[in-house]
């Protein structure tokens, strides 16, 4: 039987390609991703790529989590365009790793969301400029 949602619900397993296209869409690295949930980027790296085991619930909450933030953010990015600038033309911003210091989480949660957003306007034929803020 496959499975029909990529990011299941809390009473569900995560495997380690669900948890991959998550850390991946949130633009981080296997490292950065292990130093947020306590664990080394061997331990991730284990996770993602094995076939049998299952993501434990506790990294998994956390994956769950930036995953919704991900999408929150996705949303406030074309809220805001809609708001700001409802043409056909729109410049998004993205920030350095100094813009956010010692919050990477929300660096790579900002960015990710411009990313997303981006594409989703171009694929409405919206014209897109990104810009380092």
């Amino acid at each position: 039987m496959g499975r029909e949602s990529v990011i299941p619900g809390r009473d569900e397993n995560m495997t380690g390609a669900e948890l991959r296209l998550i850390r991946t869409s949130c633009g981080l690295t296997q490292a950065e991703f292990g130093e947020m949930v306590g664990v080394a980027d061997k331990s991730v790296r284990g996770w993602e790529t094995a076939t049998d085991m299952r993501v434990p619930v506790d990294v998994a909450d956390i994956a769950r989590g930036l995953h919704i933030k991900l999408m929150d953010a996705k949303q406030r990015v074309l809220v805001d365009y809609q708001l700001s600038s409802p043409g056909d033309e729109v410049t998004l911003p993205l920030y350095r790793r100094g813009d956010f210091p010692g919050a990477r989480e929300e660096l790579a949660i900002t960015n990710a969301a411009a990313g997303l957003a981006f594409h989703e306007l171009t694929d409405d034929g919206i014209s897109v400029w990104v810009e380092w803020a």
